[in-house]
């Protein structure tokens, strides 16, 4: 394999397929996490999943490390707003409620739900998000370093570092799996 990460995620795979007696590791058939973006709906939510599944949505991963997972998870939430309730919006004119929810108020959602947001400028963050979990995030880096770099210029040490933290945390993000297809064909 090209990596540790990659190694652990084809040994989880060979011990679910042959099943040894004695391995007491990941005998309980736990899977690594994913993150689902769920495309079908008019205002898709991002969120993370246990199981992989055909349901036409998107996943992303496997992810070994859940506190990477979680941390990315934030990240995307802050970088590109998407909704994360279960309201249901059947459409974009729809807004049957009256109040936002919380996270439209610190700035984690785009609160579609009350009609603030069109659906093509929703679909522009799902589209960035859908990028950038498929290693397409050269743009987002090169945008983030000239906003750390101004920063810098204008004297804002702690939103520069807070700046130069993501970047660290994107080109990490960045790094290639080779073991695991999520389109489920058997190879």
């Amino acid at each position: 394999t090209n990596s540790e990460r990659d190694a652990f995620i084809l040994e989880s795979n060979l011990i679910k397929k042959y099943k040894p007696k004695y391995n007491i590791a990941l005998k309980d058939d736990k899977d690594y996490p994913f993150l689902c973006l769920t495309t079908k709906e008019v205002f898709p939510k991002i969120f993370i999943a246990h199981q992989l599944k055909k349901d036409g949505n998107m996943y992303f991963g496997p992810y070994s490390n859940i506190r990477a997972l979680h941390k990315t998870l934030r990240i995307i939430q802050w970088l590109f707003p998407l909704r994360s309730c279960s309201r249901k919006i059947e459409s974009e004119n729809e807004t049957k409620y009256k109040r936002s929810c919380f996270n439209y108020h610190i700035g984690k959602c785009l609160a579609p739900c009350i009609g603030k947001v069109s659906k093509q400028n929703y679909w522009k963050n799902v589209n960035k998000i859908i990028r950038f979990l498929r290693g397409k995030s050269d743009g987002l880096i090169e945008g983030l370093t000239e906003e750390m770099l101004s920063a810098s210029k204008e004297l804002n040490f702690e939103l520069a570092a807070q700046i130069r933290d993501k970047i660290k945390f994107l080109s990490q993000m960045q790094k290639k799996q080779h073991i695991f297809f999520p389109d489920l064909k058997s190879r």
